[in-house]
């Protein structure tokens, strides 16, 4: 059972009742929550849960919604039965203990002993990621976090995708995306004009996902959290780095599409007054992409003249694009 929540997040009490109901009901893919028994009764007020879970083929991660109610003090804990009940973690896991700090972003948790021995049963699988990447993820998503710390009986999680000292994590993208190599023009084409149907996307984010490096010393990443597909780029041995999902996907020609994204905020450092939350707008050209494996790519404060950036694929890790540059 839940033994602490500590929250500094203001007016999160708002969000959700107080009511009579002390905890809500998990609901498990594709379940449709019952109606009220009376209109008479106090209405409960709802927020709706997006629960991160390993998809079929278990190479990355998908979300579906449910319904919660229940006080702050609850919340944390109910969300890792949720994903007990949705089978995304073992029977008899549970949460011991989250604190929750919104001024550094971060999220310190603390599960229990059957959660430590279902990653260490399941070190050097697939589904270590899966286990680590779903409790991670959702956390994150629910209290709209950067980082998170996970912990077992108040120690550090031994795991290959933690750090032994304790360092925080922050989201565990999808691993499904790969590159597959150059495919043919009629291919290419038609997975262009296709766009922006989701499939097409899905498509492109399969063909294309990963980092991919210039020789202008920039990168550029395609990778999906929780199946939702996201743009990242940023300058090597530089702090600067922008990244937000995908808004719309669109054919901008035969061979080139034009993708937009909501670019987060990124504060300033020295020197730099920072970069609000906006839409970022990026062609690419898929041209030469048969040929070499290579795209051309025109970022707005990417480019240089005007004209666009050659990249090629490095790597489906920052690690792997890092040690390429």
């Amino acid at each position: 059972m839940l033994k602490k929540v500590t929250t500094s997040l203001l007016g999160f009490a708002l969000l959700v009742s107080m009511s009579g109901c002390s905890m809500f009901a998990g609901l498990a893919p594709n379940r449709t929550p019952s109606s009220p028994a009376s209109s008479s009764e106090t209405p409960i007020r709802v927020v709706p849960v997006e629960l991160c879970v390993p998809n079929k083929f278990a190479d990355g991660f998908v979300t579906f919604g449910t319904l919660s109610a229940g006080s702050p003090e609850e919340i944390g804990n109910n969300l890792i039965s949720l994903l007990v009940e949705a089978g995304a973690l073992p029977g008899g896991v549970e949460m011991l203990s989250l604190d929750v700090n919104q001024e550094l972003s971060t999220l310190t948790v603390d599960m229990n002993s059957a959660y430590g021995k279902a990653v260490s049963i399941s070190e050097g699988t697939a589904n270590e990621y899966l286990l680590i990447g779903t409790v991670a993820n959702t956390l994150l998503n629910y209290f709209d976090a950067r980082f998170i710390t996970i912990k077992v009986d108040g120690e550090p999680l031994q795991s290959n995708f933690t750090s032994e000292d304790g360092s925080p994590a922050n989201f565990f993208i999808d691993q499904r995306t790969y590159f597959t190599g150059p495919l043919t023009s009629a291919e290419l084409k038609a997975m262009v004009a296709s766009l922006p149907d989701p499939s097409a996307i899905d498509d492109l984010y399969r063909y294309f996902g990963g980092y991919w490096n210039s020789n202008k010393k920039e990168y550029l990443a395609f990778n999906t959290h929780c199946g939702k597909p996201y743009v990242d780029y940023g300058k090597w041995n530089s702090d600067y780095a922008r990244g937000g999902p995908l808004t719309s996907a669109a054919a901008a020609g035969d061979l080139s599409v034009e993708l937009v994204f909501q670019a987060q905020d990124q504060p300033g450092a020295e020197g730099s007054d920072g970069y609000p939350e906006e839409p970022v707008t990026i062609l690419i050209d898929l041209a030469s992409y048969r040929k070499n494996e290579k795209i051309k790519v025109g970022v707005t404060a990417a480019q240089s003249n005007g004209k666009p950036t050659t990249y090629t694929h490095v790597g489906m890790t920052f690690q792997e694009a890092m040690d390429a540059s």
